[in-house]
Order: C-alpha cells, then sequence, then structure tokens
C-alpha cells in the first residue's frame, strides 16, 4: 500500500520532481550526516522509554496472571493519555521549530510556558477521572463479569498511582519534543537513560516486593518524574541561555 501510494503521488505532475529515484544525489551519507546525528538519539530515547515500560511488563509477570492482565489494561490508560499529550507537545515541536529557525527566542519561551499549562490542566483532569471513577474503567474492561469484585478492588487501589503517572509522563513528553524543536537531541537522550534505568527500573523492582502492582508502577512514576524534571529543568536552562544571547545581540 505503501510503494503503491508513493507511485501514484510522485507520478502526479506537481509533485514529480520530488521523486527519490529522480534526486539520487541527495542521498550521500554527507548529506544524510545531519539526519542520522538527530534520529539516532530520538530513536535510543524511544527504546530507553518502552524498556521501563516492558521492564514493569515482565515484573507484573512475575507476581501472577491477574497482576499482568491488569498491568495491560493500565497501559491502556497510560497510552490513552499519551496519545492526547503527543499531539501537544509534536504541535509545541512545530511552533518551537518555527521560533527557532527565525531566531525568535521569546517565542520559544512562550510557546514552552503555554504548552506546559495546557498538558499539565490536561493531565490532572484526565488523572483525577480516572482516580475517581476507578469503577467506570473496570466496567469498560469487563473486569470481573463473574460477579466478583476481586479484579475491581485490585485495580481501584493501584489505578491512583498511575493517575501520577498521566501527569509526570506529559511533562516528560513535552519537555523532549520541545528540545527536539530546538535540535537538542542528545542531551536529553542522556537524561532519559538517567531517569528511565538508573531510577525506574530499580525503583519498580524494589517497591515491587513491598506493594506488588502499586510498587511497580511507583517505580515507573518515579522513572517519569525524574526525566520529566531533567528535561524541564534542560528546557528551562536553554530557554533562559537562548535569551541571555539575543539580549547579547541587541545590546
Amino acid at each position: 500500500m505503501l510503494l503503491g501510494y508513493g507511485f501514484w503521488v510522485f507520478n502526479q505532475q506537481k509533485y514529480q520532481r520530488f521523486a527519490p529515484w529522480l534526486n539520487l544525489q541527495e542521498y550521500t551519507p554527507k548529506l544524510m550526516l545531519p539526519l542520522l546525528s538527530m534520529g539516532a538519539p530520538i530513536a535510543f530515547a524511544s527504546m530507553l522509554e518502552h524498556g521501563l515500560i516492558y521492564g514493569g511488563t515482565l515484573m507484573a509477570g512475575m507476581i501472577g496472571v491477574a497482576s499482568l492482565a491488569l498491568h495491560q489494561i493500565l497501559l491502556q490508560c497510560l497510552s490513552f493519555t499519551w496519545n492526547i499529550n503527543f499531539g501537544f507537545a509534536q504541535a509545541a515541536a512545530i511552533l518551537v521549530g518555527k521560533e527557532y529557525g527565525a531566531t525568535n527566542y521569546n517565542g520559544i519561551t512562550a510557546i514552552a510556558k503555554k504548552s506546559f499549562v495546557i498538558v499539565s490542566a490536561l493531565s490532572f483532569v484526565i488523572a483525577a477521572g480516572f482516580a475517581i471513577w476507578p469503577e467506570s474503567v473496570a466496567s469498560l474492561f469487563q473486569l470481573d463479569s463473574d460477579g466478583g469484585h476481586e479484579l475491581t478492588d485490585i485495580l481501584s487501589s493501584v489505578i491512583w498511582v498511575v493517575a501520577l503517572c498521566f501527569v509526570v509522563d506529559a511533562w516528560q513528553l513535552l519537555a523532549i519534543n520541545i528540545l527536539r524543536g530546538m535540535k537538542i537531541v542528545v542531551v536529553p537522550t542522556i537524561m532519559t537513560a538517567i531517569g528511565y534505568w538508573a531510577f525506574g527500573l530499580p525503583a519498580a523492582w524494589l517497591l515491587m516486593k513491598a506493594f506488588g502492582l502499586a510498587g511497580i508502577w511507583g517505580g515507573i512514576g518515579i522513572g517519569l518524574g525524574v526525566t520529566g524534571i531533567l528535561l524541564l529543568a534542560q528546557v528551562i536552562f536553554e530557554t533562559r541561555r537562548f535569551h541571555s544571547h539575543s539580549q547579547v545581540q541587541v545590546a
């Protein structure tokens, strides 16, 4: 389907000049290096995040089948909010990239502040909804369809921890995309490695022994939270640095 669509697009008269097979000279290592230098750290950061999530899944499986099933449901809840925040984070990255290209550093700061308020407010509202009405989530996934309440009770005891993850996940997602809009990708990747793997996974493992599934999600939340704080600190540092640079240029 992809090949067919691409063939159709590049055979349209107004797009013919963009056909990849007519511009092979653009695919030299020298010209591809900037793309690879940005794409590789971004891809590695995504792998690190998936490592945190899948590590939590393996731990949930060690507890039991019920915990693993509930963990997958909670991941769906996190994925729901992640997709919403991802849209706003991508929009922020595009707008920041535009202002960065125009060297409008005050514009970058304004976009960062506004987008932070938006994703924080949305995440708090959604988190509150999940924490206040866990029975609705249980009903949506048809837990305890046999008439019991065991799985619903476990979900209710854990979902408030997951709800907190919604907020810190929004922060780290927004911050890393704002930095990408400014073409800053290496340091954020190092920060994700520290947050996810140096804090998140060890915390999940230790807390699991005392609190079970809630402990695993507590560890995931710690990993996301540490990463979010580090990345937001980097955003603040970069915006202040750009602001100082612009003042020097004006002077």
